[in-house]
């Protein structure tokens, strides 16, 4: 049987379910807090906890494909499973105009297929 050696200098997590995850408002801070990254996820007093996501809630995000670019502004809409919803607007984090590409595409895979040579397309 492997062994499994865990990290445990920034994780937490209960001893009883054999996995050590980091907490999700530990996991946002220090995503907002690495070297070029100058905006948080969420808007500031909105963090997991107030949140409180559960099973079956359905996340929307709102944002008009002719208007998303790097940082822009998007509502999100959480729809709880109860028929409750939760509206607030924070900052995508798309950070290039390639990342617009790849959203505007549909993924890195129908991008990479559009720009193939054409007659190259006809074969796929």
């Amino acid at each position: 049987m492997a062994s499994r050696s865990k990290n445990t200098s920034a994780m937490s997590g209960s001893p009883s379910d054999g996995l050590d995850l980091p907490k999700p408002r530990d996991v946002i801070d220090e995503a907002a807090s690495q070297p070029g990254c100058s905006y948080r996820i969420l808007p500031e007093g909105l963090g997991p906890d107030e949140l409180a996501l559960q099973s079956g809630d359905l996340t929307e995000i709102r944002a008009d494909e002719g208007l998303i670019a790097p940082r822009c502004s998007v509502d999100v809409v959480i729809h709880r499973h109860e028929g409750e919803r939760t509206i607030f607007s924070t900052i995508a984090a798309i950070e290039t105009a390639a990342e617009v590409d790849i959203l505007k595409a549909g993924g890195i895979l129908p991008l990479m297929l559009r720009n193939l040579v054409p007659s190259q397309q006809r074969k796929i």
